[in-house]
C-alpha cells in the first residue's frame, strides 16, 4: 500500500447537525435551485452565481471537527473507488493507454473518506498525488484492475468505477523492444475483461456506481449502459465539452438511476462533483437497505 499528499481541494466537514443529506439540501446550501422537469428529471441551476465551497480537510482535521462518525452517511461502510487509466503493454517501452488523469477518482475517494467510509482506492496510471487516509492499491492493466476489484468485492458496500479501463489490449506483448522494420506494423487487439459488467452480474448487496465518458447521445448511451451493466447509479459526461474532459479540474456530469436521468449538475470542481455524487449514492444505498 502506498499513500501521498493530495493537492486536490476538499470539504471541511460541517458536523452532523448541518450536514446535507441530499442533492436538494446541498443545492440550497450553495445558492442553487433544483428544478423538476415535466418528466420528473431534476436539473441543478445557479441562483445568483456559483458559491465557493469549503475545501477537504486532512483526515485528522476532519475527524477533529465532528463529534462522531456514526452520523455521517457512509460511516461504517466499505467503499472501493477505482481511478486513472490502465496500461496495456505492447513491449517494455510501448503501451496503449488513455488521457485519464485520475482526478475524478481521487476526488471521489476523498469525498467518501470525509463522509465516513473506509476507503480502498485502486489506482492505475494517474497524473496527481493520491489522497491520504485510505488504503491505496496500485495496478497497471485492465486484468490487474479486475483482480484487485474482485479481491475487495465480497465485503464491499459500494464500488465506484471511475477508472478509464482499456477496452482492448494487444493479443500478445513482446518481452523485448520491438525494432523498427517495414513501412507498416499490424497490431492485433483483443477485448479486455469488462470489469463493470462482470461485477454487475455478480452483485448481491453491493451498490454499484458506473461512469460513461461520451461524445454524443449521452442520455441514450448512459441509460442503456446502466441497465446493461446492472448499475445502481451512473455518472455520464460529454468529454468534448469545455470543463468536462480528461485532465480538467472541473466537471459537468449527469446522474442516472434506474428510473432515468436524475440530475444535471452544474460546472464545478471535481471535489464538488464528487460530493454531490456520493450524497446521491449514499442516499439511494440507504433507501435500498430499508426495503
Amino acid at each position: 500500500m502506498v499513500g501521498g499528499v493530495s493537492d486536490e481541494p476538499a470539504f471541511l466537514d460541517p458536523g452532523p447537525e448541518s450536514f446535507p443529506t441530499s442533492l436538494d439540501e446541498r443545492a440550497a446550501g450553495r445558492g442553487e435551485t433544483l428544478f423538476a422537469t415535466a418528466g420528473g428529471v431534476s436539473e441543478l441551476g445557479l441562483a445568483g452565481g456559483e458559491a465557493a465551497l469549503p475545501a477537504f480537510a486532512a483526515p485528522e482535521e476532519a475527524a477533529a471537527s465532528k463529534p462522531g462518525n456514526g452520523s455521517l452517511p457512509l460511516a461504517g461502510k466499505k467503499v472501493v473507488v477505482t481511478a486513472g487509466g490502465t496500461i496495456e503493454r505492447i513491449d517494455p517501452v510501448r503501451y496503449i493507454t488513455n488521457d485519464s488523469s485520475g482526478k475524478m477518482g481521487a476526488a471521489l475517494a476523498q469525498a467518501a473518506r470525509d463522509l465516513g467510509a473506509d476507503v480502498k482506492l485502486i489506482a492505475g496510471k494517474v497524473q496527481i498525488p493520491l489522497p491520504p487516509g485510505m488504503d491505496i492499491i496500485r495496478i497497471e492493466s485492465a486484468e490487474d484492475m479486475y483482480e484487485a476489484c474482485l479481491n475487495e468485492w465480497a465485503d464491499t458496500d459500494m464500488l465506484i468505477m471511475a477508472a478509464a479501463i482499456a477496452d482492448y489490449r494487444p493479443k500478445s506483448s513482446s518481452p523485448r523492444k520491438i525494432k523498427k522494420g517495414g513501412e507498416h506494423m499490424a497490431l492485433e487487439l483483443v477485448k479486455t475483461v469488462d470489469v463493470l459488467q462482470t461485477l454487475g452480474s455478480q452483485k448481491e448487496h453491493q451498490f454499484l456506481v458506473g461512469f460513461a465518458a461520451e461524445t454524443n447521445d449521452i442520455d441514450v448511451y448512459a441509460a442503456e449502459k446502466l441497465q446493461r451493466k446492472n448499475c445502481d447509479l451512473l455518472v455520464a459526461n460529454d468529454v468534448t465539452q469545455a470543463g468536462a474532459g480528461f485532465g480538467t479540474d472541473t466537471n459537468i456530469v449527469r446522474l442516472f438511476g434506474r428510473e432515468g436521468k436524475i440530475a444535471d449538475l452544474p460546472k464545478q470542481s471535481k471535489a464538488d462533483t464528487a460530493r454531490d455524487i456520493l450524497l446521491e449514492a449514499s442516499r439511494r444505498m440507504a433507501e435500498g437497505a430499508k426495503r
